[in-house]
Order: C-alpha cells, then sequence, then structure tokens
C-alpha cells in the first residue's frame, strides 16, 4: 500500500509553454547538475563552500571540532558523517515552507533573490548560500525556473 502513495498534484498548474521554457533554464543554468537524482535530489555529497552555507553546520554532530560525536551518538556509524551537505529533492518544492540548510528561507523567491531574503548573520541562523542564478539568470528566468519547480 505504502509504496503505491503519490505525492499530491501542485494546486496550480502553469500553462504548458511556461513550464517548458522553465524546464530549458533549469537545465541550462545547471541546477541539473546538484539536483539531477531521483525526484530531483542530489546524487553526490558538496562541501559546504561550494553550496556557500554556513560551514560550521558540517560539524553539527561533533562541535568540539576534533571529530568526536556528541549528544547521545555514539552509536552513529562515524564513517557516513561527511561533514558535507546533499542536494534535497525537489519533488513537492510546491508545499515547501522553510528553505536552504537551516531553514532560514520561507520561499523560492528569497532563494532566487526575488524578495530581500531575512537580515540574519548569526551562524547557523544566516540566510546565506545557495545564490545560484541571482545574479547569472534575469528575472523572468528565475520566475519560470520557480514555476517549473512549483509544478514537481
Amino acid at each position: 500500500y505504502i509504496l503505491s502513495l503519490r505525492a499530491p498534484s501542485p494546486p496550480v498548474e502553469p500553462p504548458a509553454d511556461v513550464l517548458a521554457e522553465g524546464r530549458a533554464v533549469f537545465g541550462s543554468a545547471g541546477c541539473v547538475d546538484c539536483h539531477g537524482g531521483p525526484r530531483g535530489g542530489g546524487q553526490r555529497i558538496h562541501a559546504w563552500e561550494e553550496v556557500g552555507t554556513d560551514p560550521a553546520l558540517a560539524a553539527w554532530g561533533a562541535p568540539d571540532g576534533e571529530g568526536g560525536l556528541c549528544c547521545g551518538l555514539s552509536d552513529f556509524d562515524n564513517a557516513h558523517d561527511t561533514g558535507g551537505v546533499k542536494a534535497p529533492r525537489l519533488v513537492g518544492a510546491w508545499t515547501f515552507e522553510r528553505l536552504l540548510h537551516n531553514g532560514s528561507l520561507d520561499s523560492l523567491e528569497q532563494l532566487f533573490c526575488l524578495e530581500p531574503r531575512p537580515a540574519s548573520a548569526t551562524p547557523p541562523f544566516a540566510a546565506t548560500g545557495h545564490d545560484f542564478g541571482c545574479h547569472t539568470l534575469s528575472v523572468e528566468q528565475r520566475r519560470t525556473l520557480i514555476d517549473f519547480l512549483r509544478s514537481l
């Protein structure tokens, strides 16, 4: 039964030409390089610096900086603690209320710099990182990309 369940469809679907344009931007802007896996998720681990997010979060399980795990994580398989970040899935993006590594953004418009990001530079609450497309895509390209993402 569980395997038969499917995500609900987005409540609003943009016209086909807008979706096609957004899909093209997704490919040409390089989004697929990080979000090309199943359901639009990542296929590899990225360094925090590569994405531009707060590097302090790389040590979430070992905050002393010496590699030892804290907070009851002694049974955690340390071999899987890469200190990196994997691109999240994009299917269902129309439901996302929190974005970025720390949930500091609340819309795709903020993520793609169409609306101001919250002004917090305090680690780990900073709204920095993932500024891909903010300075390289036109406003119209960013809007069609958002429409495409919300159709997934």
